[in-house]
């Protein structure tokens, strides 16, 4: 699936910052980026490699529901509801993909949620460094 350039300009231009405030958001209110969360980068990155590729916004949900109902050692995507709010955040992107193009919705999202699901990586790293820099400073 394709998004055409002129909806991408209108995404970069319109709804760009909008969605690294989203992650960030998340992020940072599920404080998921502490190393007691219990989340791993690389739980994060499968769900990128997912949202990269696949076309199916449902697939990628039920992964996110796969991680919060496993026993024992995912806690990190029920560490304050983390799962919870990205699926939220997901259906939230449905509507803002709407809102850019009826036509083509389903590419949009795809999009938007590539683009979402990047920067939770991003944010997760850059607040789980700061996390670690300044627990190392305390000690």
């Amino acid at each position: 699936m394709t998004v055409s350039g002129a909806i991408l300009r209108k995404i970069d231009q319109e709804k760009m910052d909008k969605l690294v405030c989203m992650a960030h958001r998340t992020v940072q209110k599920t404080e998921i980026s502490s190393p007691e969360s219990g989340l791993e980068k690389s739980q994060l990155a499968n769900l990128k490699n997912l949202a990269d590729s696949t076309d199916s916004v449902e697939a990628l949900k039920l992964f996110i529901q796969y991680q919060m109902g496993r026993e024992g050692g995912n806690r990190g995507w029920k560490h304050n509801n983390f799962g919870g709010k990205v699926l939220d955040d997901i259906e939230e992107l449905k509507k803002m993909a709407h809102d850019i193009s009826t036509e083509a919705s389903k590419a949009v999202t795809l999009h938007l949620v590539r683009l979402y699901t990047g920067f939770l990586v991003r944010w997760f790293v850059a607040l789980r460094g700061q996390a670690t820099s300044g627990s190392a400073e305390t000690e």
